[in-house]
């Protein structure tokens, strides 16, 4: 990958995770490795095997689209093998694919690749090696798929989920509507060593095609009864430290290098809560590569920095995990008018965002990024969020755009496996409303840009009599807010309420553009006026643009 900005071309890293893997190497638990520079990453969750109506047409099908990648710039392929204990090759271990009665049609095609033989994770790997990408199975730790869909319960789960113990129990999350209390419970022995068992399947058939093995514990990071993961962190270090030694018998015994990655919550604390000791685990060289990540959007700044340095003292990688959804919205113009915002917000990532993002995490000292479930065959839109990431040359010179990312799923319930976002946030009356702005670059010199922020309100706006907004202690604007109105507002219920109305503040002269640092960025919002109904900020967003 050639790159402008050297840190980030070679630190960031996209993990291409096709959810399968572990391997073993020496006896020890750990070992010194070199450090390898996986770039790009790229996790891809599987689909790519079952994209055409034949087990020789998909394989065909699937080995182009991994010889595809290097193109892109992507240097790593994380491919998933399934969803925990559902596996889309002919395992010994769990169950395949379409093993019973009820498998949905959408899943035919993983069953007739098995029953013709063909392992789509072997293919995967094979066309990775001959693509020269660095080639990752990726196995999720503890997926949830199965709560909603029976077709994806295997035969171990029917045959034990009654027993005392097996499930976490009382749902961490009952405000979802989804029962995690039947996530089954790490604490039990038999949900552990059947784990362990299909890992080290997973290392021992994979070993000789693989760079490296991804724990996916963020699909899902519901392992122990609530509130208990902390005081159980000692099991799955046990585990993780069995898996390590795996990987290191079939290192020593293939003459080669396994890496062990582990994709986790988005916070060191939410990672503890969950009872990943993530950095007793750097400290013990057990994992080669940690990816914090949200469970389901693109979180702009996510607080990783603890996690980032424990990476640098401990000479582990951490990439930052990223997504193709975000927030209802619209893209950012430097003189928006009411058309702009006619039609329908969109939720995908644009990538303007996408580059903002990037240049959050480099600025963090991350090595790179990982994108998650951006599926191929790439569409337009999905080639420009790719790129954004791997043509780092082109920061400086294309729009990118910064945001405070709101709350999604997870984060509106008690903060456990996720933490609580700035929005949204109902605005009071003559109430100061502080907010942390992360800005990846230093915007003092950008001459000729457009430089903006845009603020979008839910609610009874028009009646709002005056903003006062104060940027890093400076007073920015004040008066009455000039907004142009959303004319088919959307969200859902996970997402953030719908923005009825924008407002957006040029700060391109040299003195406002001049307040803005490189990082947290301190505004304050005053709302002025007899407003009688609620008023919600929904999003805030600083563009830089031509």
């Amino acid at each position: 990958m050639v790159n402008l900005m050297a840190k980030l071309s070679r630190s960031l890293f996209i993990v291409l995770s096709l959810c399968s893997g572990l391997v073993m190497a020496n006896s020890s638990e750990s070992i010194a490795k070199p450090r390898l520079d996986f770039g790009v990453l790229y996790n891809d969750d599987g689909w790519s095997g079952i994209r055409k109506n034949s087990p020789k047409k998909s394989m065909e099908y699937l080995s182009q689209m991994v010889s595809e990648l290097p193109s892109l710039g992507i240097d790593t392929l994380m491919y998933c093998s399934g969803v925990s204990d559902v596996l889309q090759y002919p395992t010994q271990v769990a169950s395949p694919f379409g093993w019973n009665s009820i498998q949905n049609k959408q899943y035919r095609p993983f069953k007739e690749n098995i029953d013709a033989g063909v392992d789509a994770v072997m293919v995967a790997g094979h066309a990775a090696n001959k693509a020269g990408l660095n080639f990752f199975v990726s196995y999720r730790m503890n997926d949830n798929h199965f709560i909603s869909r029976p077709d994806l319960r295997s035969e171990f789960y029917l045959k034990h989920h009654k027993e005392a113990g097996f499930s976490i129990g009382n749902n961490p999350y009952p405000n979802i509507g989804i029962d995690f209390g039947k996530m089954p419970n790490f604490a039990h022995s038999q949900v552990r060593q059947f784990r362990l068992a299909i890992i080290k399947e997973h290392i021992a058939r994979y070993a000789k095609v693989m760079n490296g093995l991804e724990l996916d514990f963020s699909r899902l990071a519901l392992m122990f009864p609530d509130n208990t993961g902390w005081e159980n962190r000692a099991i799955l270090t046990d585990m993780l430290k069995q898996i390590r030694v795996e990987l290191n018998y079939y290192a020593s015994k293939l003459d080669k290098t396994l890496y062990l990655a582990v994709r986790i919550p988005p916070t060191l604390k939410t990672s503890q809560w969950a009872g990943i000791d993530v950095i007793h685990w750097m400290e013990n060289n057990w994992v080669d590569l940690v990816i914090p990540s949200q469970n389901m959007t693109t979180v702009m700044a996510m607080p990783i920095e603890d996690i980032i340095a424990a990476g640098k003292q401990h000479n582990v990688g951490v990439y930052a995990g990223v997504y193709q959804r975000t927030a209802y919205s619209y893209p950012f113009k430097s003189k928006p008018q009411s058309q702009d915002y006619a039609l329908g917000p969109n939720r995908n990532m644009s990538a303007a965002m996408m580059r903002g993002a990037v240049n959050n995490y480099q600025l963090m000292g991350a090595n790179n990024l990982q994108l998650f479930n951006i599926l191929q065959p790439f569409n337009a839109a999905d080639l420009r969020l790719v790129k954004a990431v791997t043509e780092v040359e082109k920061q400086l010179s294309a729009p990118r755009v910064y945001a405070i990312s709101p709350n999604y799923w997870f984060d509106y319930g008690p903060e456990k496996i996720s933490y609580k976002k700035q929005l949204p946030q109902p605005l009071k009356n003559d109430q100061i409303h502080d907010f942390t702005l992360y800005v990846g670059e230093d915007l003092r010199e950008t001459k000729g840009r457009y430089v903006g922020l845009r603020l979008g309100l839910n609610g009874q706006a028009k009646s709002i009599n005056a903003l006062n907004i104060t940027l890093n202690k400076q007073l920015v604007f004040q008066g009455k807010p000039q907004l142009l109105a959303v004319k088919k507002p959307k969200s859902d219920k996970n997402s953030p309420p719908a923005v009825h109305y924008y407002f957006q503040l040029a700060l391109t002269n040299h003195a406002l553009r001049g307040l803005l640092q490189a990082g947290d960025n301190h505004l304050s919002i005053v709302m002025k006026g007899r407003v009688n109904r609620e008023v919600v900020l929904s999003e805030v967003k600083l563009g830089v643009t031509n």
